[in-house]
């Protein structure tokens, strides 16, 4: 069975295995924290998508296992969203404006699934929706936050939101150069410096 997309698979499972280490290590941390907590499964959610996209572009044959995959890979970024929106708030406001807006991610997140559940084919953009308002809301979030009570996780977490967003308009760009570098290794290499980001934001977070 050739091997295809090799740059895209290579670059897919380094982030995987990035995000599962740092998975490990936020969970370590935060254990008396449920926003740490929530961080770590947002990188263990992270790890399986990576995995599954890199398996889906480097063993895409036709075949009916590939597609599941895939499908399985752009539902998971609805729960990294929830994830990172919900542990944002926990360490950013308190209540009873925290509970409103996890309520909202929870609608949000709800809506949204519902939404990929409509969808004939399921692709990558489809995630802009969900994954966009998110990272915009975390960012407001941690601004809040890094000014109000001179939160240590602020500056890490504002420069992971804004590398990823960053790297979209990489990924959408659609280039390539060659089998090895195209739009999506380097979009996976910039979302590499993005949890990078979140991983030291997420070990100074706590609850409030």
């Amino acid at each position: 069975m050739p091997f295809t997309e090799p740059g895209t698979t290579i670059t897919d499972f380094l982030m995987g295995a990035q995000a599962l280490f740092y998975a490990c290590l936020l969970y370590m941390i935060g254990r008396r924290h449920t926003s740490v907590l929530l961080w770590s499964v947002a990188m263990l959610d992270v790890a399986a998508a990576a995995i599954l996209g890199g398996t889906h572009h480097g063993f895409n044959h036709d075949n009916q296992i590939s597609p599941l995959l895939w499908s399985i890979t752009i539902f998971l970024f609805a729960y990294l969203s929830l994830f990172m929106s919900c542990g944002a708030v926990l360490s950013s406001i308190r209540n009873p404006a925290r509970r409103f807006f996890i309520v909202i991610f929870a609608l949000k997140f709800l809506g949204f699934l519902l939404y990929l559940g409509t969808r004939s084919q399921l692709e990558f953009g489809h995630i802009s929706w969900d994954y966009i308002p998110a990272l915009l809301m975390v960012l407001l979030f941690k601004l809040y936050s890094k000014y109000a009570r001179n939160d240590p996780s602020s500056n890490w977490i504002i420069a992971g939101v804004l590398v990823s967003l960053f790297a979209l308009p990489v990924q959408a760009s659609g280039f390539e150069v060659n089998e090895w570098v195209d739009h999506n290794s380097v979009f996976h290499v910039i979302q590499m410096i993005a949890l990078h980001c979140y991983y030291n934001g997420a070990r100074y977070m706590k609850d409030l």
